[in-house]
């Protein structure tokens, strides 16, 4: 439908112009049968290419996690996810391009063999925030807290700045690693399930 909108805009004279492809609906990659203790909540970048249609033609794994079940979980999500194609003179044409994916158990079906019960929501892998320029000119620190609300797959629902340093560049930074960093969900009674987590950085200006 959309292709078909744009191609239809384009004949009618309407004024286009080039575009790479578009991510429209991504699907998690998850790798099923994962304890949550041993999260894999790893990262690899898949390299896709999409066609004029906006079907992945081909996909594979460009820079690697370092675990190969990961990595084919990666692949698989990027052929699931659905594209708009890459637009080039008023047409779609067939473009590459590369996805970073995070990797993370099948939360959903631990069962009751999971082997703990009860956990609260946790980081798998903590983003290092980047001191801004602007602020160490400054000589600015302190300690930026970060309210995250963590959906039950782990993915990132929402953030929000709960205490600031006084600084904006710092504040954005916190905001930053907090966003790029990777989460396992809490766990209640063997289950995944929605909640608050504060992620808290702290700025040494020496």
């Amino acid at each position: 439908m959309v292709i078909a909108f744009i191609l239809a805009a384009a004949a009618q004279g309407a004024p286009c112009t080039n575009s790479d492809p578009t991510l429209t609906n991504a699907v998690s990659a998850h790798v099923a049968g994962a304890d949550p203790q041993l999260g894999v909540g790893r990262v690899a970048t898949v390299r896709v290419t999409i066609g004029p249609d906006g079907r992945v033609t081909d996909a594979g794994v460009y820079e690697s996690s370092g675990d190969a079940t990961a990595d084919a979980a990666a692949i698989a999500a990027a052929r699931a996810s659905t594209y708009v194609p890459a637009m080039q003179d008023c047409k779609p044409v067939s473009e590459t391009v590369y996805f970073n994916e995070i990797v993370r158990p099948d939360y959903a079906h631990l069962g009751s063999n999971c082997s703990i019960s009860n956990s609260p929501a946790t980081t798998l892998r903590a983003s290092q925030p980047v001191y801004p320029d602007a602020a160490r000119i400054l000589h600015a620190g302190g300690v930026a807290a970060v309210r995250l609300n963590i959906g039950p797959d782990g993915g990132l629902i929402a953030t929000e700045l709960v205490k600031s340093t006084g600084n904006k560049a710092l504040d954005q930074a916190a905001l930053n690693a907090a966003e790029n960093s990777i989460y396992a969900p809490g766990i209640v009674n063997c289950r995944p399930v929605a909640g608050h987590y504060i992620f808290k950085v702290t700025f040494d200006p020496n």
